[in-house]
Formats: structure tokens, C-alpha cells, sequence
């Protein structure tokens, strides 16, 4: 890229900011789209919320197939999502938002888009945006990116190409939706329904099948508080252990994390804890939005968003993982609220929640079943994150002309 190049905003027709409005789970008006619904891997437009809008203003802020919106404030400015053909409702985009519009006389709208939710953009901001405590970038910024754009002919091609690495990827996000959805029906079957294996000939007991009881969340773990180590010591940060945050829980599992402590990092202010443990968010913004719970695949530490789970005796923890995946709804009924519109689960909140716990022998066979199924979540999580770095690492080299389309 030179100083001749033409820049992400010499390719729009369009670059606006979005509306200022109050969002709502109730189907008022259109989709809202905020920076939060854009941070994950993938955008699910099923979690985003609506707003009320006047029909002048949704005609300035409707999202059309391959707008491009960019996160302009805060830790996760410069991300970037395409809006891809196939979503089902009409969408706006919030105030903290930036949309590019591209020209396609100009460009090839799928190839910009893709550019821009890459890591090359991304770095390109952070590097304008410096190591300010509250990252601010205004739409000149954002649109001042400049872009290598090749022949016509051989943006459709690029965009080919990285369209099957998407495709493969989504693939494996349909794949992991059914598993998940497999698991926790099993889960309601057994233990909400009581159908389990043998329940037909169960002997019931004060109104349980012998061999359960009733007990509360607090009898089956004890929490767990994370923290930041000291941002001014150095040495703390770098490292190779991930430090979870709740932009880190996806998909019901940690795979990594954006940033890394090394071995003093995590004696001094986090805490580490060992792969299989549950962790889950109890405050901060993405809470308002919904209920996140995640098992680590790997040692990780965490900060104060979160709470780790150290299970007791006789409870096995793909059980309770799953208990609290089935019990996302009724958690974000209990959550309190915060300062700056934000949400608080109270620890004795949670720990208070009530459980019909199995014997362990039953708890065990639904693990038997439950847990190939979170192995091959867990491979095609860690497939589809090898497809992502294969992706980002081929545009720069499809764009400069090293690799032939």
C-alpha cells in the first residue's frame, strides 16, 4: 500500500453514522445492530435486538446486502462485519457504528468487505487510534484505509476463494448448533422431564425418583474470582496463557483468548484454572445482551467479569454445564441491574438457583453421551479457527499478486 492509493472512502458512495436509539427485545421496528452484536466470529442475527425508528430515518440507516460497519469506539474499534445476503428481518445500525457503502462501479463490494473485517484493517486502526485508555476513531479515520484493489476480474476471483473458507466455516457452525442442540434436548429429556433410562420403573420418593434430590447451585460448586494483573508491569503480559475476558466466551467454549499473561502475570492479580472448568459472566456490558457460560479447552486465567467453577464431590460437570446452558433464560431473569445500564448477576443469586441433582451413576451416562459431542465441538471450533488464520493470512498475499487468481 502507498500514499497513491485510493482509500476505503474513495470507494463509497455512502459513509454515515448510526442511530441514537434505546434497543428492545420486543419486535418494534427493525434489527438494531450495535458494536456487540459485531465482535463475535460470526454475526447471528437472531440475538440482535430491535428499535423503534421513524420510516425516514429507516431509510438512512437501513443496512443493504454488503453495507460494511465498523466498530468506532472503545476496545473493539476497528472491527468490522459485511452484511451478507440472507439475513430475515429489515436492520439499522447504532450510533457507535460507521457504514460504508461501497460504489460498485468502484469496487467489488464482497472484495472491500472482506478487506475490511480482516486483520490488516484492524491493526491499520489501532495503530491510528495509539494505546488511548478509551479508543475513539471518527468515520475519516476509518475511512482514510488504504486500499490495494486489484482488476475487477480478479476481486470476484479473491472473493471466491475466501468464500470458501466462509462456507466451510459456517458449515462447521451448523454442525456445532446441532450437536449442541443435541445435548441439551438429551438434558431436558433426562433430568427436566424426568425420562430418563429406567424411569418407567423408578420408585418415587417425596416426589423424586429415588436416588435424587433437590438442591440449590451452591451445593454442587463454589465460585471463583478472576482479575487484571497490573497493566504498567510488562513482564506480567505477553505471554502464552490466555487472560479470558467476555468477549472471549463464544459458543460455549474458550479456545484462546485476544490477550496473554505469562507465568508471574498469572500469580499476580488473575487466576489460573485448569481446562474442562466452567466459567460464565456475571457483569459488564455483553451481560446485558445475554447469559454466557464457556468450558476452557485449555489452562486459562480470568478477569473480574467472570466467575470460575470449582465443582464438588458427586456432581459431574458436563451435567452442570449443561444445566446452566438449558437455564439461560431463567438466569438472565435473576441478573440485577448495574451502573450505566449494564448488568449484575449477584453471586447469591446464582448460588441460590434450585437443581434436581441425579444419582451420580445417571449423571455419569448422560456424560458418556454428552461428552464425544463437546469433543467434536471442540475440533471443529479448533478447525475452523486454523480456516480463519488461513484466510487471513492469504488475502495480502491474493491482493499483492504473490499468489495468481
Amino acid at each position: 500500500m502507498n500514499s497513491g492509493s485510493p482509500t476505503l472512502a474513495d470507494v463509497c458512495s455512502s459513509v454515515r453514522y448510526g442511530y441514537t436509539a434505546s434497543a428492545s427485545q420486543s419486535p418494534i421496528g427493525p434489527r438494531f445492530l450495535r458494536i456487540t452484536d459485531i465482535v463475535p466470529d460470526y454475526l447471528n442475527w437472531e440475538t440482535v435486538p430491535y428499535c423503534p425508528i421513524s420510516e425516514s430515518d429507516n431509510e438512512k440507516y437501513r443496512l443493504d446486502d454488503f453495507d460494511i460497519v465498523v466498530a468506532r469506539t472503545g476496545a473493539t474499534v476497528g472491527y468490522a462485519k459485511m452484511i451478507r445476503p440472507g439475513r430475515f428481518d429489515d436492520a439499522v445500525f447504532a450510533s457507535y457504528l460507521v457504514r460504508f457503502r461501497i460504489n460498485p462501479d468502484l469496487a467489488f463490494p464482497p472484495f472491500i468487505g472482506r478487506v475490511i473485517e480482516s486483520a490488516i484493517y484492524k491493526r491499520y486502526v489501532h495503530q491510528m487510534v495509539g494505546g488511548a485508555a478509551q479508543p475513539n476513531a471518527n468515520a475519516k479515520v476509518l475511512g482514510a484505509f488504504p486500499l490495494l484493489i486489484p482488476s475487477l476480474d480478479s476481486q470476484k476471483r479473491i472473493s471466491r476463494i475466501l468464500a470458501s473458507y466462509d462456507d466451510l466455516i459456517r458449515n462447521n457452525r451448523r454442525r456445532i448448533a446441532l450437536l449442541e442442540e443435541a445435548a441439551q434436548q438429551l438434558y431436558k429429556e433426562w433430568f427436566v422431564r424426568l425420562r430418563f433410562p429406567g424411569h418407567e420403573n423408578a420408585k418415587i420418593v417425596e416426589g423424586l425418583p429415588e436416588g435424587w434430590t433437590r438442591v440449590t447451585f451452591g451445593d454442587c460448586a463454589t465460585l471463583l474470582s478472576g482479575g487484571t494483573p497490573s497493566k504498567k508491569m510488562a513482564r506480567y503480559w505477553d505471554g502464552d496463557i490466555p487472560w479470558v475476558t467476555a468477549k472471549d466466551l463464544k459458543v460455549n467454549r474458550i479456545l484462546d483468548s485476544q490477550d496473554h499473561v505469562t507465568q508471574e502475570g498469572a500469580k499476580n492479580g488473575t487466576r489460573l484454572v485448569p481446562a474442562g472448568t466452567i466459567l460464565f459472566v456475571v457483569r459488564g456490558m455483553s451481560l446485558a445482551k445475554e447469559f454466557r457460560v464457556a468450558m476452557a479447552t485449555r489452562n486459562v486465567t480470568f478477569n473480574q467479569d467472570l466467575k470460575a467453577l470449582r465443582i464438588h464431590e458427586g456432581v459431574d460437570p458436563i451435567f452442570l454445564f449443561n444445566f446452566l446452558l438449558t437455564s439461560k433464560h431463567h438466569i438472565m431473569g435473576i441478573c440485577g441491574e448495574a451502573a450505566h445500564g449494564t448488568k449484575k448477576l449477584e453471586t447469591d443469586r446464582i448460588l441460590g438457583m434450585p437443581l434436581l441433582l441425579p444419582p451420580e451413576n445417571l449423571q455419569a451416562k448422560y456424560a458418556s453421551l454428552a461428552r464425544p459431542a463437546q469433543e467434536m465441538m471442540i475440533r471443529l471450533d479448533q478447525q475452523s479457527s486454523k480456516l480463519a488464520e488461513a484466510r487471513d493470512l492469504l488475502l495480502p498475499r491474493l491482493m499483492s499478486g504473490e499468489i495468481e487468481v
